[in-house]
C-alpha cells in the first residue's frame, strides 16, 4: 500500500509530512515552549474551562464529541467544561505548531506516535507518568502500545496516552480459498505457508499467459516489511535511532522474499497493476491475501461480492512480529489546568467509553484490555468473524520504529526507494542500498534527546 493510500483512509492521514513554515514553528516552539502561561482556557462561575483540540475523525464526528462525549465528561465532572475545536487533518498539525511556538497550546490534544517524541523533546507536551502512576493500572491496559509514547527512549516517562490503536493481520478472501480448496489461515502460519498458499492461488483465468488472480499483495510498506524483517530477527534501523540496517543480511533478506513475489514467483501484483483497481486491489476480489493494517476493516465492511475474514500476521523464523500503533491524547506541557486536562484522559480510557464503537471506531481496537475482548466490541456491527485476532495480537506488537522524522525516512524515502525493486527498476540489494544512504542523511540530523 502507498503512503497517499495510508492517508485516504485516515489512520495515517495525520503523518502527513509537515511544510517547512511548519518545522521552522516547531524550532520556534522549541524556545518559547517553557515560558509560563498562555494557554487558553480559563475558569468561569467556579468551573474550569480546557481547550481540546483534534483533527476531524480522531474522536468521532463532531456532532458526536460536541453533543455526547462532552457532555457526558462534564456530567461526570461537574466542574469542568470543555471547549472544542476540530480541524481537517492538512491542518490540524500547522495550526498545532502555531500555537506552541506562540506558547498558547490547548490544555489537550490529539496527538500521533509521528509527533509524539518531538514534542517532548522541544517541551510542547507534558510527562504524565506520575499522574498515570497515581491513578491507573498498567495491567488493565494493553501497555506494549506505549512504547512509543514514551522519552527519551521506549523505557522513558510517558508524553501521551492512547485511547485506541491499530495493528497488522492477514485479511483474506474465503471465496478464494474455497474455490481452491484450501484451508483457512490460522495462528500457525508462516511467511513460508503464505507463500506456498499464494503460488495455488495464483490464476490466469483468461488464458493470456499472465496472471490475473493473485495469491498476496506484496508491499514494502512498515505493516508488511517490517514485521518481516523484524519476525526473522533484523531491524530497521539500530537501536540508537542513528543508523539504517536494510542492507545487513537479514533484512535484506526480507526485502528480497517481498520483491520476489512480484519478479520472481508472480504471486502479487507489481505496485502499478495494484493500483490500477479503484476500488483497491483486495475489494476487487483478485487477490486472495493481504497483510495490511485492522483499520481496513472499515472500508471492507462494504464488500458484498465475496466473503473475507482475517488472521494473523505470519510467524517469521524467530517467532511473530506485528505491527502495531496508537492514536493518543496528549496534555501540554504549560496547561494551567493539568487536573482537569488529566481527568479527560482519563475519561477517554474508563470501560464505559472504550466499549463505545462509535467513539473507538471501527478498525481500531481499545486501549482497555477489557474491553477489546468483550462482546460490545468483538460482535460489534461490521466486525470480522475473527476481530479477537486484532486483540490477541497486542502481545506480539513491536510498533514500527516510530520517532524523529518517521514520516520523511520511512513512509516515504525507504518506500520509494524499495518500490524500485517491486517494479523490476532495480535490484533488492541496490535498492536497499539507495535507501540506507538517504535514510542515514536525515537520521544524522535528528535532535539529541534532551535528558
Amino acid at each position: 500500500m502507498t503512503v497517499k493510500q495510508y492517508l485516504r483512509w485516515g489512520r495515517f492521514r495525520h503523518w502527513h509530512v509537515l511544510g517547512g513554515a511548519v518545522l521552522l514553528a516547531m524550532l520556534l516552539a522549541a524556545c518559547v515552549a517553557s515560558a509560563p502561561g498562555g494557554q487558553g482556557s480559563a475558569s468561569s462561575g467556579g468551573a474550569t474551562t480546557i481547550k481540546l483540540m483534534c483533527w476531524e475523525g480522531a474522536l468521532g464526528t463532531k456532532d458526536l464529541v460536541t453533543n455526547d462525549l462532552i457532555p457526558g465528561f462534564e456530567k461526570a465532572n461537574p466542574g469542568i467544561k470543555v471547549e472544542y475545536e476540530v480541524l481537517p487533518w492538512d491542518q490540524f498539525w500547522t495550526k498545532i505548531a502555531t500555537l506552541a511556538a506562540s506558547g498558547t497550546m490547548p490544555d489537550i490534544y490529539c496527538n500521533s506516535v509521528a509527533y509524539i517524541w518531538d514534542h517532548a523533546n522541544k517541551n510542547i507536551s507534558a510527562d504524565i507518568q506520575s499522574l498515570f502512576d497515581r491513578d491507573l493500572k498498567p495491567d488493565d491496559y494493553f501497555m506494549q502500545l506505549t512504547d512509543v509514547e514514551r522519552y527519551p527512549d521506549n523505557k522513558g516517562d510517558l508524553y501521551g496516552f492512547p485511547f485506541r490503536w491499530v495493528d497488522g493481520a492477514l485479511f483474506f478472501n474465503k471465496d478464494l480459498f474455497d474455490a481452491a480448496g484450501l484451508k483457512y489461515p490460522d495462528d500457525s502460519w508462516t511467511y513460508d505457508d503464505v507463500l506456498a498458499a499464494a503460488q495455488k492461488l495464483t490464476k490466469d483465468t483468461d488464458g493470456d499467459g499472465q496472471p490475473d488472480q493473485w495469491g498476496l499483495v506484496a508491499g514494502m510498506d512498515h505493516i508488511m516489511l517490517d514485521s518481516i524483517i523484524k519476525s526473522n530477527g533484523g531491524q530497521v534501523v539500530d537501536d540508537s535511532y542513528s543508523k539504517c540496517m536494510l542492507t545487513e543480511p537479514t533484512a535484506l533478506a526480507a526485502i528480497q522474499w517481498v520483491t520476489d513475489l512480484v519478479q520472481k514467483e508472480k504471486v502479487s501484483p507489481s505496485p502499478t497493476v495494484a493500483q490500477g483497481f479503484a476500488q483497491g486491489i483486495f475489494p476487487s476480489g483478485k487477490v486472495a491475501m493481504q497483510i495490511n493494517g485492522s483499520y481496513q476493516t472499515a472500508p471492507y465492511k462494504d464488500i458484498t461480492a465475496f466473503k473475507w475474514d482475517v488472521s494473523w500476521q505470519p510467524k517469521g523464523t524467530q517467532g511473530r512480529v506485528v505491527y502495531g500503533g496508537p492514536d493518543s491524547l496528549s496534555i501540554s506541557k504549560n496547561t494551567k489546568n493539568l487536573d482537569a486536562a488529566w481527568a479527560f484522559m482519563k475519561y477517554m480510557v474508563n470501560p464505559d467509553i472504550q466499549k463505545r464503537g462509535d467513539l473507538i471506531g471501527l478498525g481500531s481496537i481499545p486501549i482497555l484490555k477489557s474491553a477489546a475482548f468483550s462482546d460490545d466490541w468483538l460482535k460489534a456491527a461490521g466486525q470480522p468473524e475473527h476481530a479477537k485476532v486484532f486483540a490477541d495480537s497486542g502481545d506480539f506488537v513491536k510498533g514500527a520504529d516510530f520517532g524523529s522524522q518517521w514520516i520523511e525516512w520511512r513512509a516515504t524515502i525507504m518506500n520509494n526507494e524499495l518500490n524500485q525493486a517491486l517494479l523490476g527498476q532495480r535490484s533488492a540489494d541496490d535498492s536497499a542500498a539507495a535507501a540506507c544512504k538517504a535514510i542515514d542523511d536525515v537520521l544524522v540530523k535528528i535532535d539529541k534527546p534532551k535528558k
